[in-house]
């Protein structure tokens, strides 16, 4: 495994044994993706993206169940976002999971999108918690607006 988010070359090494050599790994692969933006994210996000048949199932229990919300982006973003349309079927349960969440980084309105372009869930269903997801934003925006001119001062 990488020293640091620069060591790409033990990043490649890996990638370049592929599957199922890489398969006792895969959690710390995954895990990698926290280091968003980094050469070893990088490598192992197209490594991941590049051979959906051999990692759905690890992918889609970080996407349900982990905690690290920028590995998620990550997975959505650059891995899943790169799938055939068969292989983001078999984590759809993660992705609709995901979307009642909110998150930093929009990766639920990333999941909203991708299940919607691929018609895995139901629209009406997306259009529902779309129009939450505004609701809330406005509610946001409205609050840090109100202190935004509370800090400004007198």
């Amino acid at each position: 495994m990488p020293h640091n988010k620069e060591d790409v070359e033990a990043a490649k090494t890996i990638a370049e044994l592929g599957f199922p050599a890489a398969l006792p790994v895969l959690d710390l692969i995954i895990r990698w993706l926290r280091v968003a933006g980094s050469p070893v994210e990088s490598v192992f996000s197209q490594f991941l993206a590049k051979n959906p048949e051999s990692c759905p199932s690890a992918v889609g229990k970080f996407l349900g169940f982990g905690k690290c919300d920028t590995t998620k982006h990550v997975l959505v973003t650059s891995v899943v976002s790169n799938w055939p349309r068969e292989h983001i079927a078999s984590v759809a349960w993660a992705l609709q999971t995901l979307l009642t969440h909110t998150s930093f980084h929009a990766t639920d309105l990333e999941c909203i999108a991708l299940l919607e372009k691929h018609s895995l869930s139901n629209r009406a269903w997306l259009a529902e918690w779309t129009e939450f997801k505004i609701r809330r934003l406005e509610a946001h925006l409205s609050f840090a607006m109100v202190l935004r001119k509370s800090c400004s001062g007198p």
